[in-house]
């Protein structure tokens, strides 16, 4: 059964002159204040650095990307220490870092180009440092969104009940925007359902084709199945003070039962419920040759 979903695009004219030059220009009008680009600095020269700051964010998104900035700078609060000794190359690096988080997001047009403003120039010798003001300029652009979305379940005899729960919760939806955190976990959810349903060994290949120019991206994936299993007998592995009766009475399967990724996760819920364990863990170790997905709990007291 193949699921099809489309999301209706409205044609726009674009002056690419307009949008070329405009692209040309950012980093040189983003410099006007006194910034210039990180290349013109001389490496050869000790540099300090001052401040490093995130611009064409909004507010929240600086919250969340500065701290994660691997440049080092003195903290406010911390004011009689000298300022940290300056790398190049981490300010570039962290530009690259941010660009790809960016992308991540769905903002496949960002841009970024880190800048530093020369507060005083450095001297002769690494005994005069120079001091630095650093900075990353951000042009976002626009998101992409999800145009189409396909799932290809094969031959598998999937009810239209089971598509339409599948697909109410799904973290692809055409229509919105893409990242890629959602695009990973909707595959996690198709194999999630399959493996509700007695596919232990599910896998799901997954594809997504980004059209920059239109801000769509076209996304399917194709569930493989594998072969319909029984639960198993189940091992229990780093029990030293709790008995293994205690740990087999929150078991909420029986072997031959078909397999269910609920009933793993029930037992799974049980057993950290008691309060006995730190680490609870509970996967099957593949299929047999009489369909039955033998059952591994690793558990770690504490």
């Amino acid at each position: 059964m193949v699921v099809v979903a489309r999301a209706r695009t409205a044609s726009c004219i674009i002056h690419g002159a307009m949008v070329v030059l405009l692209l040309w220009a950012w980093p040189v009008l983003a410099a006007d204040d006194g910034f210039v680009p990180l290349d013109d600095l001389d490496p050869r020269r000790a540099w300090r650095i001052t401040s490093v700051n995130v611009e064409g964010l909004d507010v929240l998104q600086r919250f969340l990307y500065v701290p994660k900035l691997q440049t080092q700078t003195r903290a406010w609060w911390v004011f009689w220490r000298a300022r940290p000794d300056f790398q190049p190359g981490d300010l570039q690096a962290d530009s690259v870092r941010l660009g790809r988080e960016l992308h991540a997001l769905g903002f496949y047009e960002a841009k970024t180009w880190p800048q530093v403003r020369i507060l005083r120039p450095a001297g002769a010798t690494d005994d005069d440092p120079g001091m630095v003001e650093g900075r990353i300029v951000v042009d976002l652009g626009e998101r992409v969104k999800v145009c189409r979305l396909e799932i290809d379940f094969g031959a598998l005899p999937i009810e239209e009940d089971g598509i339409r729960r599948l697909r109410k919760d799904f973290a692809i939806v055409v229509g919105q925007n893409f990242t890629e955190s959602d695009y990973q976990g909707a595959a996690q959810q198709i194999v999630d359902y399959l493996g509700e349903n007695g596919y232990a060994a599910a896998t799901v290949q997954r594809n997504a084709t980004v059209d920059v120019p239109r801000r769509c991206v076209n996304v399917s994936y194709q569930a493989i199945a594998g072969r319909l299993a029984l639960f198993g007998d189940t091992s229990i592995d780093g029990l030293t003070e709790v008995s293994e009766g205690i740990v087999r009475n929150e078991i909420v399967y029986e072997r031959g039962e078909v397999y269910d990724t609920r009933k793993v996760a029930e037992t799974i819920r049980r057993l950290r419920g008691l309060r006995l364990f730190n680490i609870v863990r509970l996967v099957p170790e593949g299929i047999d040759e009489n369909d039955e997905a033998p059952m591994r709990m690793s558990l770690t007291e504490g």
